[in-house]
């Protein structure tokens, strides 16, 4: 799943990927989002197309929003080229269960005592927009009663094409 993220005021593209098994952003990215690097020893990682890269540092405790949601993730710093960022296991799994349809393009999941819901309204022109729609609950997940609801929009590019015919 793909969508944006916003970071020191800067609007990222990024990727929801649960078979990385560790988050990266873009090192020029985040030095435009005036994110400080750490030296750290070198995490070799092997890409898609089966090439190596060594991170050129790492980044701790990036704070960042989807939608209204404040979020923090630890990355390793790479020239990625394609995303700003990706958030993968090491991200993903800090949010608990999280359920997602495929089928729906939704992913849902309880953060911070709210029940948060993203789903793809429009998936015209090369684009999806991805609504962000989070609830507090009196009984904890799944409940009835609400004492809150918001909504908010989040624009997501493309990830794929689906043909029904």
């Amino acid at each position: 799943m793909q969508l944006h993220v916003v970071m020191n005021g800067s609007r990222l593209s990024a990727l929801l990927d649960s078979s990385s098994t560790h988050n990266v952003i873009d090192v020029k990215v985040a030095a435009h989002a005036a994110i400080a690097i750490q030296d750290q020893a070198g995490l070799n990682i092997i890409v898609a197309n089966g090439n190596q890269l060594l991170s050129q540092g790492y980044f701790w405790d990036m704070r960042f929003k989807i939608g209204d949601e404040l979020f923090t993730a630890d990355c390793y710093g790479f020239a990625l080229g394609s995303y700003d960022m990706v958030l993968g296991v090491q991200w993903l799994e800090s949010l608990g269960p999280v359920l997602w349809d495929f089928s729906k393009c939704t992913m849902e999941f309880v953060c911070h005592g709210h029940h948060i819901l993203w789903y793809v309204v429009n998936q015209s022109l090369g684009s999806r927009t991805t609504f962000s729609k989070s609830r507090i609950t009196r009984k904890g997940y799944g409940g009835d009663k609400y004492n809150q609801e918001r909504c908010t929009r989040v624009q997501a590019p493309l990830s794929y094409h689906s043909a029904r015919g």
